[in-house]
């Protein structure tokens, strides 16, 4: 009987030995493992995949979280204007100083630079027709809607220049453009489109599609517009432009031009002005007078 009684807490002491050998193990860690919670505990490491969150309690309460995507940029539309001239060896665009400002003597032509672009940045303006492209890019990784392009009038004044610059022609250009169309004196802003029988092929950039949801722009892929503003009135016009377009969700509009830094245009009605040309790189010279021509 004692043999028995013996036998049995031998027994017993084996099996609360065993148990307590499962229960734990030899480095005193705990394993914890949950596949939907996406949480493992071992050795007193945590780690929460699904948060992006890694926990360290062996070297100290660690965690590091992913960085979030960044924001859209405040305004992500970058929009780079070229005025007055046209590309390609422009001939025909004229432009003009007003009256009270430079005259002649008081504006030397550079060799490095068209001297029509030299009238606008010293206050002058385009005569008859000016040419404003606009190449639109963007500055962060989001998309841009090209919503719409609406002019603003800043001011009408009745005048006549007081001297115009004749380039006397050019050499043309074979390349045409997505353009619109500016009448000034009547404050119309129409989309001409892409000219069906013009030689050569479209600038690069140049985009066929309509504005709205199919007129998209990314860094990579930028457009490019050109707006033809007529002034033929005897009338001096400061104006500028307003872009609406979407982003990430978000409507935003840009404006181009501000009554502080407006884009200028002046016309003639008909009246002949006196006209200045080159005659060297940096000489001017008396020419033919001139009158703004509208079609």
């Amino acid at each position: 009987m004692g043999a028995i009684i013996g036998l049995i807490g031998v027994i017993v002491t084996v099996i609360i030995y065993v148990l307590q050998t499962a229960s734990s193990k030899p480095d005193g860690g705990t394993d914890i493992r949950s596949g939907s919670g996406n949480v493992q505990a071992g050795s007193g490491n945590v780690q929460a995949e699904s948060g992006n969150c890694v926990i360290q309690g062996g070297t100290g309460n660690n965690c590091q979280v992913a960085p979030p995507l960044p924001p859209p940029a405040a305004d992500p539309l970058a929009v780079n204007p070229g005025w007055p001239t046209i590309r390609n060896c422009d001939g025909s665009t004229l432009t003009a100083m007003l009256k009270g400002g430079l005259t002649p003597d008081l504006v030397p032509p550079s060799s490095t630079e068209d001297f029509r672009t030299t009238m606008v940045n010293k206050g002058g303006a385009s005569f008859g027709t000016g040419h404003l492209y606009l190449t639109m890019t963007v500055v962060d990784d989001s998309t841009v809607q090209i919503e719409e392009i609406k002019p603003l009038f800043f001011r009408t004044t009745p005048m006549l220049p007081a001297w115009v610059y004749d380039s006397l022609g050019g050499c043309g250009g074979d390349s045409y453009s997505r353009v619109f169309d500016l009448n000034l004196d009547r404050k119309t802003f129409t989309d001409q489109g892409l000219p069906t029988d013009e030689p050569g092929d479209p600038l690069p950039n140049t985009r066929r599609e309509p504005l709205g949801p199919s007129f998209h722009v990314e860094r990579d892929d930028p457009a490019e517009v050109r707006i033809d503003a007529s002034a033929c009135d005897a009338a001096y016009y400061e104006w500028g432009l307003r872009i609406k377009y979407v982003a990430e969700g978000r409507t935003f509009t840009k404006e181009i031009g501000s009554p502080a830094e407006p884009f200028r245009s002046i016309g003639s009605g008909g009246s002949r002005v006196s006209a200045y040309t080159l005659a060297s790189a940096t000489e001017l010279k008396k020419s033919e007078p001139v009158a703004s021509e509208c079609d």
